[in-house]
């Protein structure tokens, strides 16, 4: 049609139809920045379940009303024509989203799959988890896309939808052509572009080269019908209703920082750890496997073999839905137990007055024996990769503690108290130095 006024009913009668809705944009990532502007609310929620349940009700309504609503052509095309009992409803567009370990729920409230938003980086992707939980996951570009593509899969298998990948220009150029061509042979409906520039998007020359790739592999690659491609995974792994995997904080925000203890005592990294450590044996044993959530919902038994997680940190081994007792764990080489977490020490001098507010500056002094520390970005708005060295904590709110990145930190406290200030930075393996100070305020003078 032209412009906002679409040709009814002609359009209809068109092969090519397929109504205005090409997806809803990122439910998760603006229910984070939700979450970390209203900061108060977010305390209230019951936990990582609740925050589910947030997010599952947010894309419900999504569907229902607003910009990406099933309804959106229906009721453009009402404000001109009498469409009298007829109700024109798309309900087949996935939604485009960053955050991968949120399409299980946004399948479960009802989207009918999901593209991830692929800006895929070595050195920074699969270090995250060797970092937060102790692992020792090889950084491959292999490894990264069969961590990401495991929660559409699962997410696709278990709510009968469909998935894929979108390049961004922010992906890593080397690991563009293996994340199209293995989410082909995965079972990916969707591979798909940000179009144009440099910084989220990619230059049209890339993306026909990158078609060309992908035609070209699926030329001398055909492949099974997609649902007994989404049926592959041998095994699952079950996090806990609410516990998404993520580096730094879940959600996206400060208020489910990795360090929380939860209403068992247990801090979130060592609930997911038992998860991460089965992602690394798969990964080690090539056992592909999905990552779902033990939510109620049916379906994991199917699977060849299972684990589950739970919110107290134990994790029980199913086989054909049978218990098998404890997991094995993954088996480390001789050059994975020697690689060693880089020195780290917090460097600060007394300021003359130690009343608040206090102004304080950090320094992270670390060793690494000259090698690179921290995990790989591209620097926003160039095409150049640079390290994120550091990466601190201030509880100063022990509810909500700031997060930073850098090896100097910059902050003031604006009440008397004794404050926790933790750090951390990685060597090449993902194997992370820690280093912690508290920070004394005193009363006002």
């Amino acid at each position: 049609w032209h412009g906002n006024k679409p040709d009814y009913p002609e359009m209809f009668y068109r092969a090519n139809c397929r109504g205005i809705s090409m997806f809803m944009d990122e439910p998760a990532v603006h229910m984070a920045w939700f979450f970390q502007r209203h900061g108060p609310f977010t305390k209230t929620l019951s936990g990582p379940a609740g925050a589910a349940r947030f997010l599952e009700a947010r894309v419900r309504d999504d569907i229902k009303t607003g910009n990406y609503s099933q309804l959106r052509l229906h009721n453009m095309l009402r404000n001109q024509y009498d469409l009298g009992d007829m109700t024109i409803r798309e309900d087949h567009y996935p939604a485009w989203e960053t955050m991968e370990w949120s399409v299980y729920y946004q399948m479960k409230a009802g989207l009918p799959g999901a593209v991830h938003e692929g800006r895929y980086t070595n050195k920074a992707d699969v270090n995250v988890f060797n970092a937060d939980y102790d692992t020792r996951i090889p950084d491959t570009p292999e490894n990264n896309m069969r961590i990401r593509y495991a929660w559409f899969r699962g997410a696709a298998r278990m709510f009968k939808g469909d998935w894929g990948t979108a390049i961004y220009g922010q992906c890593e150029e080397s690991i563009a052509p293996l994340a199209v061509t293995m989410a082909w042979d995965m079972g990916a409906r969707y591979v798909w572009y940000w179009t144009s520039d440099r910084l989220h998007h990619m230059p049209y020359a890339e993306q026909l080269a990158l078609t060309r790739h992908l035609r070209e592999h699926a030329r001398k690659n055909p492949r099974k019908p997609l649902a007994e491609l989404n049926h592959a995974a041998q095994a699952a792994i079950l996090l806990p209703d609410g516990y998404v995997m993520t580096g730094f904080h879940m959600y996206e925000t400060n208020v489910f920082h990795l360090d929380r203890i939860n209403e068992k005592g247990l801090r979130y990294r060592d609930v997911l750890k038992p998860a991460a450590l089965q992602m690394e044996r798969y990964l080690k044993e090539s056992i592909p496997f999905d990552i779902i959530y033990n939510d109620g919902t049916p379906g994991w038994q199917e699977y060849d073999e299972a684990v589950i997680v739970g919110e107290d940190g134990s994790a029980r081994w199913y086989k054909k839905g049978q218990l098998a007792g404890d997991p094995p764990l993954p088996k480390r080489t001789p050059a994975e137990l020697a690689s060693k977490a880089p020195n780290i020490r917090i460097r600060h001098e007394q300021p003359a007055a130690d009343a608040a507010p206090l102004s304080v500056k950090l320094t992270a002094d670390i060793d690494n024996d000259g090698k690179p520390v921290g995990l790989r970005t591209r620097d926003w708005g160039t095409p150049n990769w640079t390290y994120m060295e550091a990466f601190w904590r201030v509880y100063d709110d022990p509810a909500e503690p700031r997060f930073h990145i850098g090896r100097t930190l910059e902050h003031t406290f604006r009440k008397p108290g004794a404050y926790r200030i933790t750090v951390w930075t990685c060597n090449e393996d993902g194997v992370a130095g820690r280093a912690e100070t508290t920070i004394l305020v005193g009363g006002r003078k």
